[in-house]
């Protein structure tokens, strides 16, 4: 695989327990194309999240090297990673992470970079159109369905044109309908020439994806 989008050697993380050390991740080497869907599969427990929040410079590895774009994640300094993800990167989370006080556009343009300027508020409103929520701008989350909250978490994804976007279970509180709908945004955002990688537990994800890995005791097992 010629330069990766995301590539990572070796990649161990151990956490310490009352019980002793468990290790989340076992010596993963993994490369991810640029302009590809990736879904990593495997059964709670096994590592995918821990994988995910490695990848996406959140969780420093006890062991191992991540690059994203050629650039070492963690030989950054904190305020270099926290800069790579708010440029680089979109997460989307299962428990949609939205500010309840906050109106659907507002919850989006919290992840506007500081050179956004007023770009981002006509492309949040662009973004929020697109995923069929133009008329919730000004609705607070819990006035939104379950599907809804995830759009509006997806567009916050997506506003700062992110090179990857790193999704956690996105679907695991959604209908199979919804479910589809968000893998489908997923699947635009990768045709248009962004980078996805999905770990899940289903396989609702597996009718978009190009690639798939299974996980088992924090290592892939298998690349199909």
């Amino acid at each position: 695989m010629s330069d990766p989008m995301i590539q990572c050697e070796q990649l161990t993380r151990t956490f310490r327990t009352r019980q002793g050390t468990v290790t989340g991740l076992n010596e993963v080497d993994l490369g991810v194309s640029a302009g590809s869907f990736t879904c990593i599969r495997g059964p709670s427990g096994c590592g995918k999240t821990t994988l995910l929040l490695t990848l996406g410079g959140m969780l420093r590895p006890s062991a191992g090297r991540v690059r994203l774009g050629g650039r070492d994640v963690y030989a950054l300094s904190s305020g270099g990673r926290a800069r790579l993800r708010a440029e680089q990167i979109g997460f989307v989370f299962q428990m949609f992470h939205l500010v309840p006080y906050l109106s659907v556009l507002d919850n989006v343009l919290l992840a506007a970079t500081e050179t956004a300027g007023e770009e981002a508020g006509a492309r949040a409103k662009s973004l929020l159109e697109e995923l069929g929520l133009g008329p919730r701008l000004t609705h607070r989350p819990a006035q939104l369905s379950a599907g809804e909250r995830q759009r509006t978490a997806l567009a916050r994804a997506l506003l700062n044109r992110p090179a990857v976007v790193l999704a956690d279970e996105p679907t695991g509180n959604l209908d199979p309908d919804n479910a589809r709908e968000v893998f489908q945004h997923l699947d635009g955002y990768r045709r248009a020439g962004g980078t996805v990688l999905v770990v899940t537990h289903g396989d609702t994800a597996l009718e978009f994806a190009d690639r798939e890995l299974r996980m088992k005791a924090g290592r892939i097992l298998e690349t199909q």
